[in-house]
């Protein structure tokens, strides 16, 4: 008895200071609500129509901001250097490119967007069920504070106690904490609404300011207003039949197919990856076109800075592609790793707007205009999904995980799994071989993990025994958390491939020896590159015959085989006896005057 009387006080006591909260809760929030324009001028909120500048991160300029209640919303800004057009609807989201087309939204922005069309019509403020926080000290005043949660997520208004008046709004996203500092309100048709707001993302993210000039809200907008579908240049035309071209597969997976550009006949390596078209700064020198902006490129394993020019025109078979807006970057480093020249990466705006018809079994490219082509065949059909710079994303299953997003590039060479899905899917734990490799793309090169997948499932094909690089965690295209990995030519080879980026499909038919075929591993465990004449060892895989020799990076290799190595044969001679079967032998000679006889083995 003096237990429960002793507990008694206390439970009373809470009881009372919760329902103080949640009186104090429901006046603070009716108090908000009046001050903003009140429930029924809220709720009678359908659209707005907005046009002011945005600033940030040194740049600044007009921006057209229209949003509609049932789903849709516009924006158009232009900061001279940079410059959009986003549209959005319930059917999807698309944006205009650098050479004008109109690409697909990628999901994650998608997401993004229609939750800040839904925040613009104040649900919150209609629907919401804050929690009362207490008061709380910024900028020189107190506030009281309501929470509005949304999952592990939550926003917090500071709101005046006097009147209701709200200037910080702070919101808290994956353990992530973003401002918004709203200033200058006006009342517009009974509403009041922020005529200038500053946003402070985390960091390294720049503040952005948004200053309207003039804001109007139902106007009686309709679906027709945001309407897209006749907006964005038709890049690429037709001027011909189809017909199919012979391609080049380089190291059994790389792409390679003649092109001409603005009139020099050259080849380009076909990349479903590439977020924009590339030209080779020497082919760029050569055509004498001018680097008209700078931007960064995110590339594989990091950043390299990049120039834009526009005014290139690409022809492939009986496709024209014209006034390209095309990036300039210097190709040269990647180009001796690679050992084989890269005049032209050609990126997406080919395949937004062709059919791109890829049958790796028979070494020839097809594409068809979007208009015409309906898919007839009997292969296995699967959805695309639009991501980061209209790239795409198709579902893979690694062994016996979900299926998750992996994006489909036929410019890499490899099954590509990322950190964040590794260490959360715990891929490498517990696996008996696990050795290293080395590569990369634009941005550099790297060192990642490599194993042995017991099986991966594509399209409804199952394939035994996958070797895979498992990357490391970085600031490239490879580091990125949004989805689970790169998709590239290790698997692609064994099928004909149809990307209908228009339609968001993938098309596949299986070859002759889609399960059967090996894969070609390097057994031997050496990575190189030609450097200053010299064919030098930039890796040694973990374990592997050339590790157990005692081979080092830094090491220079002046024969394979009995070959004199020199800048013309050294890859192929490397690769092909890399390659060669388990239990083979290849001899070795490094310019330090040992001659090695290695053993190849399977080592991961």
């Amino acid at each position: 008895m003096k237990r429960s009387t002793a507990v008694l006080p206390v439970l009373i006591a809470l009881f009372y200071a919760a329902g103080c909260a949640t009186d104090r809760c429901a006046e603070l929030f009716k108090l908000h609500v009046d001050w903003r324009g009140g429930r029924a001028n809220l709720e009678n909120l359908r659209d707005i129509s907005s046009t002011g500048r945005l600033s940030v991160a040194g740049l600044d300029g007009p921006l057209t901001l229209v949003q509609q209640k049932d789903g849709y919303r516009k924006v158009e800004y232009d900061l001279k250097a940079v410059s959009g057009r986003e549209f959005v609807t319930p059917e999807g989201g698309w944006e205009v490119n650098e050479s004008g087309q109109l690409d697909a939204m990628d999901r994650t922005k998608l997401k993004q967007e229609r939750r800040h069309i839904a925040e613009a019509f104040e649900p919150r403020l209609l629907e919401g069920e804050p929690v009362y926080i207490g008061t709380e000290e910024r900028d020189g005043q107190t506030w009281e504070v309501l929470r509005f949660l949304d999952d592990q997520d939550y926003v917090d208004f500071f709101i005046d106690p006097s009147d209701g008046a709200m200037t910080w709004a702070r919101s808290v996203k994956d353990g992530r904490t973003s401002w918004d500092r709203f200033e200058n309100w006006r009342t517009v048709d009974g509403v009041r609404i922020p005529f200038k707001t500053v946003s402070t993302p985390p960091a390294p993210a720049p503040a952005t300011t948004v200053t309207w000039n003039d804001v109007r809200i139902n106007t009686g907008l309709t679906p027709a207003d945001f309407d897209c579908r006749d907006i964005g240049r038709k890049v690429v035309s037709f001027v011909g039949d189809d017909e199919w071209i012979p391609l080049t597969l380089y190291r059994d997976r790389y792409i390679y197919v003649p092109c001409v550009v603005n009139g020099v006949k050259t080849e380009a390596l076909l990349d479903s990856g590439a977020g924009i078209t590339v030209l080779d700064k020497s082919l760029a020198d050569q055509l004498g076109l001018v680097e008209k902006s700078a931007v960064t490129a995110r590339g594989v394993q990091g950043k390299q800075q990049a120039g834009l020019t526009d005014g290139v025109d690409i022809s492939i078979g009986s496709v024209k592609l014209e006034n390209l807006t095309v990036a300039i970057i210097d190709l040269d480093d990647l180009t001796k790793h690679f050992a084989r020249s890269m005049p032209v990466i050609m990126g997406k705006e080919l395949f937004n707007r062709a059919i791109v018809d890829v049958d790796y079994p028979n070494e020839r490219l097809a594409l068809h205009d979007v208009e015409s082509f309906d898919y007839q065949e009997t292969g296995h059909s699967l959805e695309m999904h639009p991501t980061r710079n209209g790239k795409r994303l198709v579902e893979l299953r690694i062994e016996d995980n979900s299926p998750a997003l992996f994006q489909i590039d036929t410019g890499g060479g490899n099954i590509d799994i990322f950190d964040a899905y590794t260490r959360e899917h715990r891929l490498l734990e517990g696996r008996k071989r696990v050795s290293t490799c080395y590569g990369g793309g634009v941005g550099g090169m790297a060192e990642s993990k490599a194993a042995t997948l017991d099986s991966i499932e594509f399209a409804g094909y199952r394939i035994p025994h996958v070797p895979a690089a498992f990357s490391p965690p970085g600031e490239g295209g490879f580091g990125t958390a949004d989805y689970a990995g790169n998709l590239g030519g290790a698997i692609l080879t064994r099928f004909r491939i149809i990307f209908d980026f228009t339609r968001n499909r993938l098309h596949v038919e299986p070859g002759p020896d889609w399960q059967t075929r090996p894969f070609k591993i390097n057994r031997l465990g050496i990575s190189s590159d030609y450097v200053d004449g010299h064919i030098v060892v930039q890796h040694v895989a973990l374990g592997s015959p050339a590790d157990k020799a005692g081979v080092k990076p830094n090491d220079v290799l002046e024969a394979v085989d009995g070959l004199t190595l020199n800048e013309d044969n050294w890859s192929t001679t490397v690769t092909d006896a890399s390659r060669r079967p388990a239990g083979e032998k290849t001899i070795i000679r490094l310019a330090d005057g040992r001659e090695l006889t290695i053993t190849l083995r399977d080592y991961y």
